[in-house]
């Protein structure tokens, strides 16, 4: 979204912007030798793009998939 501000000499303009989290999911896939990826524990934490932090768990399913659901955007997560 943009927006067009006019600011005539001697006069002040006030604009406020918002800013909408940009969300997502995350996939892991675990596998091994032993076939032995169902139920493991991944912990994903770290700062997101807008400077929140990230602190979250996912258990991995009969497939060796764990996913993170509606997770804040960023780099940087371990």
């Amino acid at each position: 979204e943009s927006h067009r501000v006019t600011v005539l000499a001697g006069q002040t303009a006030t604009v406020s912007f918002n800013n909408v989290l940009r969300r997502g999911d995350l996939t892991v896939t675990k596998t091994s030798e032993d076939g032995l990826n169902q139920g493991v524990k991944f912990h994903l934490f770290g700062t997101s793009l807008s400077g929140l932090n990230v602190d979250e768990f996912a258990v991995t399913d009969e497939n060796g998939v764990a996913t993170f659901k509606d997770v804040l955007i960023g780099t940087g997560y371990t």
